[in-house]
């Protein structure tokens, strides 16, 4: 499967109009949004109502910059939208985790408590794994900034155990585009310009 994946498009619909014009082309069967697709909240309406219109699954989490429950408020109406936070979704024969918010903390007792229930539901069918999380994990080049690593330690601790085939991430703005591994885990930050994967 072939999908695109986008994250930190803070409100520039610019920005959003050009992603959804490359996800409606024929190549691409869904899209992932790994938050903070507004400026605390501005544009959230017409930002989703624009997502809604690519017409294919588009699986999306909170950024630091969106509240869990006025997001999850505002997709009623989404035909087309699929809210992941704290979810597990089987979908096109992918199986999606989702984990949004969580920009700037170095461990998560909340993460931890939801990759241990994915670990306990997921079975030997899920082949294929995506990890969605807005804040990349500890140590890779998604993280660094200068001298130092800020990502999350609990993300990580998570890939090595659950080892999705893929885990996308965003939040760190001077990182988009960069690609890492973690074992066998494919780990990028696909930014505001987007990145079309293949699963």
């Amino acid at each position: 499967m072939k999908f695109m994946a986008f994250s930190d498009v803070h409100a520039d619909m610019g920005v959003a109009e050009r992603l959804v014009k490359r996800a409606q082309k024929d190549d691409i069967e869904l899209v992932v949004c790994a938050g903070d697709f507004t400026v605390f909240e501005r544009q959230l309406k017409p930002m989703l109502r624009l997502f809604d219109t690519i017409g294919k699954p588009v699986i999306l989490i909170p950024g630091n910059h969106e509240a869990p429950k006025e997001l999850e408020k505002n997709l009623s109406s989404r035909k087309h939208i699929v809210y992941a936070h704290k979810k597990l979704i089987r979908m096109q024969g992918i199986t999606f985790l989702g984990w949004g918010t969580d920009g700037f903390l170095r461990y998560s007792d909340d993460f931890r408590i939801i990759a241990r229930q994915w670990r306990q539901e997921l079975t030997k069918d899920d082949q294929k794994i995506v990890l969605i999380t807005h804040a990349p994990p500890f140590g890779t080049v998604l993280d660094k900034l200068e001298n130092d690593y800020v990502g999350n330690k609990d993300i990580r601790q998570a890939i090595e155990r659950i080892k999705p085939n893929i885990s996308i991430s965003g939040h760190i703005h001077e990182n988009e585009g960069k690609k890492d591994t973690i074992g066998d885990t494919l780990c990028v930050n696909p930014g505001w310009k987007g990145m079309v994967l293949t699963l």
